[in-house]
């Protein structure tokens, strides 16, 4: 009896979120045609261009005469071009994602961002939930892994790296490659981790390793690919959309942890079409951007969504997150670390 209870009000409450969001979702659409709103723009460094267009795609077919513009780069670069459009007081965003969550304080204590909380975060996964702001600027609709990765055809897989500190081993000496901090919001959030775990003289040994260092997290794929370097620290989805193209990659989940990363989003304070802003970032958490999403071997974080495309279940990876009072706290100094070893 008491687990048909349960079932039961799980069954009502899930009723209940549906409805609100409908509601939500259609107030929204129908104030975004009365003021015209035919538009929205959308600055992203969660997901690639073309994942991101086929959500843009998808949005319209469901809200007609709502076209979505997607700015698509790393987290640094579009944060910049965001914080220049507000000096300018000319706001260009209407909804900005950013894979480093270190952006969005900084937004808010600005009064840069627009209060808002969607319905749809109702089918949110709980612990992911638990992330967003809690006085409603801005939502976690994004999740990614960031592992160990490596060229196949130089790397045997009983050979591949298991832990982060191979990174550094001598035996890898100028084969390793890897992004920046400075421009990655991934490989921040990687280097936040790092520390944690081995503390800042890692960073001094992987530079003693001679890598070859990029800035976008995926620069990693064209370096492995190419054979130019035989292992990375890599962005499990693109690697995976990579390998479903016949690339000789491989992934290696570290023994001491992947990082799984989350990606805020918020509606810009100014933003020209706030009624089409909200509404794509309701979108963002429904079941159809999540069938886009894990079409493209991305994470989605509604509890909904099926497992990515890559075929391993998050549940059976070893994963670390970082809290934000310490990615507040240990950014800058990792940073300027950073630039002092590799001069990027």
């Amino acid at each position: 009896m008491t687990s048909i209870r349960m079932v039961s009000i799980a069954f009502a409450i899930a009723c209940v979120g549906a409805s609100a969001h409908a509601a939500q979702d259609t107030e929204l659409y129908e104030a975004a045609k009365r003021a015209g709103e035919t538009e929205v723009t959308w600055y992203q460094s969660h997901i690639r261009t073309e994942a991101s267009e086929k959500i843009g795609r998808a949005f319209t077919a469901k809200y007609p005469g709502i076209k979505v513009n997607v700015f698509n780069s790393t987290a640094a670069v579009a944060f910049q071009r965001l914080t220049q459009d507000l000096k300018a007081g000319s706001v260009q965003a209407d909804v900005f994602g950013t894979t480093d969550i270190s952006h969005m304080p900084t937004l808010k204590a600005q009064g840069s961002l627009e209060k808002f909380v969607p319905e749809t975060i109702a089918g949110m996964v709980p612990a992911v939930k638990a992330l967003n702001d809690p006085e409603g600027f801005y939502t976690v609709t994004y999740a990614s892994l960031t592992a160990l990765t490596y060229n196949t055809d130089k790397v045997k897989k009983e050979n591949a790296p298991k832990r982060w500190t191979d990174l550094t081993d001598k035996k890898w000496e100028g084969q390793v490659t890897i992004g920046s901090p400075n421009y990655s919001g991934t490989l921040g959030g990687w280097t936040v981790m790092i520390k944690r775990l081995y503390g800042m003289d890692f960073f001094q040994k992987l530079a003693d390793s001679k890598p070859l260092v990029g800035r976008s997290i995926d620069d990693a794929l064209i370096h492995l690919n190419s054979g130019e370097s035989s292992i990375a620290a890599g962005d499990v989805a693109s690697t995976s959309r990579s390998i479903a193209r016949g690339n000789p990659l491989g992934i290696s989940y570290p023994e001491d942890g992947a990082l799984l990363l989350i990606g805020p989003t918020a509606l810009v304070k100014g933003a020209k079409h706030p009624n089409a802003g909200k509404l794509l970032i309701n979108y963002l958490l429904t079941p159809d951007a999540a069938k886009v999403i894990v079409g493209e071997f991305e994470q989605s974080v509604i509890i909904d969504a099926p497992p990515p495309s890559s075929g391993v279940p998050l549940k059976d990876i070893k994963t670390i997150t970082n809290p934000l009072d310490e990615i507040l706290k240990e950014s800058p100094g990792i940073k300027a670390k950073w630039r002092d070893l590799f001069g990027s």
